[in-house]
């Protein structure tokens, strides 16, 4: 199915030929986050309300379809053009009035018509910038939803364009030694096995994980596995440990575990230290 290329702000809009429109480009488009927009209240009572109804350009019965993986040009966030007005009115009010003119365009012609409408094809260097430009949206909505320091940030960035374009790895790899060069523990963090080397005497994992919970930087949350019913646990930061750690959300494909893999900071190794020298932090 090829895509209808609009064009807003110097930044393509597509419009697949049922009519529903790239929420992905729009977001883009107006610097902001479909994932903000979609969790407001008002948003969701307006898509539970449109469930209850039926149009019949909407063979799908989706209002929001996500595409992940296939085609490039096919994937991200696509919304029915109802959908697509609301989103727009969020966006910017000059957007709105545009994507009005684009619906009324639509519905004037009748959904068939789309079919006569010359599609333009994308390069194969347009379609890298637009999957390079959606990454970089995700990116961006996980390092502010995170916390993450700006040198993690432009690391995560780095591996982004390495795994995008592989050929360009190995003239990265200086880049990222450079921006771990200045303090690589700060950059990176450390795992409890390494903070536990910083220790004086040293210690091991399952000990630091026990003295980072006593003095109140992390602490259990417990579940029942789906798989083996047994009750386990993953370690998650609490708000004072917050300020000496960078948490990655990490999920094993192998098993039904997914959690927190927390680096912490030298700071943290401070407070570990006091507490075993002094009982107190």
């Amino acid at each position: 199915m090829n895509n209808l290329i609009r064009q807003w702000n110097g930044r393509i809009i597509r419009q697949r030929q049922d009519g529903y429109f790239s929420a992905t480009d729009m977001c883009q488009a107006c610097d902001k986050f479909f994932a903000n927009w979609n969790k407001l209240d008002s948003t969701k009572e307006y898509l539970k309300a449109l469930e209850q109804r039926r149009y019949s350009d909407n063979n799908n019965g989706k209002f929001v379809d996500i595409i992940q993986g296939g085609i490039p040009e096919q994937q991200g966030t696509w919304v029915y053009r109802k959908v697509a007005i609301r989103l727009a009115q969020w966006l910017s009010a000059e957007f709105a009035v545009q994507v009005d003119e684009w619906i009324e365009e639509l519905l004037t012609n009748g959904s068939l018509a789309i079919a006569n409408i010359k599609a333009i094809e994308k390069t194969p260097a347009q379609i890298a910038e637009q999957v390079i430009a959606e990454t970089e949206t995700v990116l961006n909505w996980t390092i502010q939803t995170l916390g993450l320091d700006e040198t993690i940030g432009k690391l995560m960035k780095v591996d982004m364009v390495a795994d995008l374009l592989p050929h360009l790895k190995p003239s990265l790899e200086p880049v990222k030694q450079h921006l771990s060069a200045a303090d690589p523990i700060e950059a990176v963090g450390m795992t409890a096995t390494q903070l536990g080397e910083h220790l004086n005497p040293k210690k091991k994992a399952k000990e630091v994980n026990t003295l980072l919970e006593q003095i109140g930087l992390q602490y259990k949350m417990y579940r029942t596995s789906t798989k083996s019913g047994k009750q386990k646990y993953s370690w998650q930061v609490t708000e004072e440990g917050q300020k000496h750690s960078t948490v990655h959300k990490v999920t094993n494909g192998n098993s039904d575990w997914n959690g927190n893999q927390i680096k912490w900071q030298m700071s943290a190794v401070q407070l570990v230290q006091d507490y075993l020298d002094n009982g107190t932090v």
